[in-house]
């Protein structure tokens, strides 16, 4: 074998570990959880989740406990949080591509128009003495409409991890945990605060 041949095979074979190096990277993925006993609401109900406001804010400063690997889609884990729990709790439903002004005569054909906006995930970490620290926080608006009334709900869930950076420290392992925990209890939250807000507006 030439110099020539080799050094095609070698580089093939870098570039082949690198782009299966970088797609594993990129298939971080997050299992939802969802309550386990989802109230079932009547009527036809419409709802925007808007896309144009989910902000994702990177505050990972440190090197430690290969933090480079950490890379999860929030815009599409908002999107079918959200998805996912208007299907179990409306049997008749109808989402929206785009919002729906406040004088859209479309609202009159729904029980309630519910929106969702200012969705936001936060990530920091950093490493203090021996100790890799994350954080994740998430916040979304769920604002329900109906009959010219208005209700505005804050829901927001904050998950922490630590571990020594010299003690198999895997930032990509440990994120997916407190990660997973915070969108369940950002589910659980807009699960009651929607039940909430539609009973008492339709009411």
């Amino acid at each position: 074998m030439n110099l020539f041949k080799f050094k095609n095979i070698f580089l093939l074979c870098f570039l082949l570990t690198f782009f299966s190096c970088s797609n594993e990277i990129q298939k971080n993925s997050i299992n939802l959880s969802f309550p386990q006993n989802i109230v079932q609401i009547d009527g036809f109900h419409s709802f925007f989740i808007d896309k144009s406001k989910i902000i994702i804010k990177n505050n990972i400063i440190s090197d430690d406990c290969d933090s480079w690997k950490v890379k999860y889609d929030f815009e599409s884990l908002f999107i079918k949080s959200y998805n996912d729990l208007i299907e179990r709790m409306f049997e008749k439903h109808d989402l929206k591509s785009f919002k729906l002004s406040d004088d859209d005569p479309q609202k009159n054909s729904y029980a309630s128009y519910i929106e969702f906006s200012e969705n936001q995930a936060i990530l920091d970490f950093i490493t203090e003495r021996n100790t890799g620290k994350f954080n994740i926080k998430l916040t979304s608006i769920i604002n329900v409409k109906s009959n010219d009334m208005v209700i505005e709900n804050s829901v927001m869930s904050e998950q922490n991890w630590e571990k020594n950076i010299y003690l198999n420290c895997d930032l990509q392992k440990g994120s997916k945990k407190v990660i997973e925990k915070a969108f369940k209890n950002l589910i659980e939250q807009a699960h009651q605060n929607i039940y909430k807000s539609i009973k008492k507006i339709t009411r």
